[in-house]
């Protein structure tokens, strides 16, 4: 029985450790679908005009089907400074 409960808390705590190392290493905080679905449509409009692009290829990129460039990057980001490369493009950003 006891060796039963030590093999338990490790197999839990194993467990636990990989999720906390998944959240916080994989996953960025907020996606930037999360971040352009929270937004008003005038939010969109504005952020699309600060960016110089339209709200069709910002959603574009929010749905994936699209991936930004490296100028429209550049212009969210200064746009909004919520935005970040990892909100961005999560599969150039990963952690190491």
């Amino acid at each position: 029985m006891r060796l039963y409960l030590i093999f338990t808390y490790y197999a839990n705590a194993i467990d636990l450790q990989q999720s906390i190392c998944y959240s916080y290493h994989m996953k960025p905080k907020q996606t930037f679908k999360e971040y352009y679905t929270a937004l008003s449509a005038s939010e969109k409009v504005k952020l699309a005009k600060k960016a110089d692009t339209s709200v069709p290829y910002l959603f574009q990129i929010a749905s994936g089907h699209r991936m930004v460039g490296f100028r429209t990057a550049v212009k969210l980001k200064a746009a909004d400074k919520k935005i970040t490369d990892k909100m961005l493009r999560p599969d150039l950003y990963q952690a190491a």
